[in-house]
């Protein structure tokens, strides 16, 4: 059984369901149970680059926000992605996502998206330090 302490008005996501915590208080989540929270979660204001937005997508698809939209933007934004990435690696990661998502395995999905915002990272990170 995980245990999860949550703040006043954390949100957290226990397989594609959302709960907010209306005070401070735990939570005890089967094992099993898909959890995600703090740094798994992004709102659509945080997504600021094609690989963010893809994120985005994918979470309100394994949420069940409206998923027939969400796969659109999904098709458009992994578009997006293809056309910047140079290197056979990159595509990897993105047929990968594409395929997590193909099969409705948003959780997968999701894994692989963060691999994309890392890799759309590097060069920014790069830049920024020099």
């Amino acid at each position: 059984m995980g245990r999860y302490a949550l703040d006043d008005g954390e949100t957290l996501i226990v397989n594609g369901a959302t709960l907010r915590a209306p005070f401070a208080c735990d939570l005890l989540v089967d094992p099993g149970a898909t959890v995600l929270r703090g740094d798994d979660l992004m709102t659509p204001e945080q997504a600021i680059t094609p690989a963010r937005r893809l994120y985005v997508a994918c979470l309100a698809a394994y949420c069940g926000r409206d998923v027939v939209a969400q796969h659109n933007l999904i098709i458009a934004e992994l578009q997006v992605v293809l056309a910047g990435q140079t290197d056979d690696a990159a595509r990897a990661v993105s047929v990968r996502f594409a395929n997590a998502v193909a099969a409705c395995d948003y959780v997968r999905g999701l894994a692989e998206c963060r691999t994309l915002i890392a890799q759309e990272d590097g060069p920014r990170a790069a830049m920024l330090a020099a």
